[in-house]
């Protein structure tokens, strides 16, 4: 598996890092931006470096394209890309038109390139211990699931392009959180969303609520803010907690797990390992980079699906969408269907 890059922002640097720790070469990068391009290809020791996407595609050498541009450049990347014959990572989310997402998918369906998206937020080592909980039964039949991300982090210091974004928390944060509850709870049947921008300094909506019914039966609520102000944030951990008929799970405050039931409560310590390469802020996430493209690695190789496929993606970003709808109708939605 060889891979280029396209895309050398805040973020590329850490993706870069994660191919080298999962010991998968970068042999090409490309940004419109000579400066960046040239620096990501330096630091890294990648011999060619590009401001012409179609010419890297062209010259080839490589098998994976790796998406890692700001969002606008998704769709051109992808459809250039599968068009060529090359299989496709893309950061999420895939785009933020519908529109632009039915054409994503329509040339990755008919091109019959492998695809993916670089969802990394399941991957973090406290919502994998969750699942393994989860799968053997610890809690019996789940019946309510939360996740709360209430910060106060200024995510727009690294990310300024954020304040412009019409459509900001749902689809930036919101993607990976109603990922991580399709990941835990199944598939969704409805939801309800009530959104609100606090901050009067950006575009977009910065906080947001979300309702969801499981096809399971089960009840979800997934809430989001960066606007708020509290003694203590733990940037960027989630907390959750997931009820079940035989017990619960909570995740807290450093990684912590408390799995209770009749017989008591265990607790457990979920920390990522800690590289050399993370931006502190960013631990927790930066670590699930590494195991997210080991998965992107592993599957490519073994031609199946990713866990993170672009067909899957295409269903959180069915909630994401249905988000927005029903925020803006004021009504309980189906899911989006691509």
């Amino acid at each position: 598996m060889r891979v280029a890059l396209t895309g050398c922002g805040f973020w590329s640097r850490f993706q870069l890092a994660g191919w080298r720790e999962v010991g998968v070469p970068v042999v090409a990068v490309h940004s419109r931006n000579e400066r960046r391009v040239r620096a990501a290809a330096e630091a890294f020791g990648i011999g060619r470096a590009y401001t012409d996407l179609d010419r890297m595609i062209a010259e080839g050498g490589f098998d994976v394209l790796d998406v890692c541009s700001d969002v606008p450049g998704h769709r051109p990347a992808v459809v250039a890309a599968a068009r060529a014959g090359l299989a496709v990572i893309c950061q999420k989310p895939l785009a933020d038109r519908e529109d632009e997402v039915e054409e994503m998918a329509a040339v990755c369906r008919s091109t019959g390139v492998w695809w993916a998206v670089h969802e990394n937020w399941r991957f973090q080592r406290p919502f994998r211990r969750i699942r393994e909980w989860l799968d053997r039964g610890a809690v019996g039949r789940v019946y309510r699931l939360r996740l709360s991300f209430l910060q106060s982090f200024d995510v727009f210091a690294n990310q300024p392009q954020l304040r412009s974004q019409r459509r900001f928390i749902l689809m930036d944060l919101g993607t990976h959180l109603l990922d991580t509850a399709r990941y835990l709870g199944g598939e969704v049947d409805s939801l309800f969303c009530l959104t609100d921008r606090v901050r009067p300094d950006i575009e977009g909506e910065d906080s947001a609520t979300v309702l969801l019914r499981f096809a399971s039966g089960a009840h979800g609520v997934v809430e989001m803010t960066y606007a708020g102000l509290r003694e203590r944030d733990e940037f960027p951990s989630t907390f959750a907690l997931i009820e079940g008929e035989s017990g619960s799970i909570e995740l807290g405050r450093d990684c912590e797990l408390r799995l209770t039931t009749r017989d008591g409560t265990v607790v457990e310590s979920a920390r990522p390992p800690l590289y050399a390469w993370a931006d502190p802020d960013y631990a927790l996430v930066h670590a699930s980079i590494v195991d997210c493209l080991r998965d992107l690695r592993d599957s490519y190789a073994q031609g199946r699906p990713a866990e993170t496929s672009g067909e899957d993606n295409l269903r959180t970003l069915g909630l994401v969408f249905g988000c927005y709808e029903s925020a803006e109708t004021g009504e309980a939605v189906r899911p989006r269907r691509f």
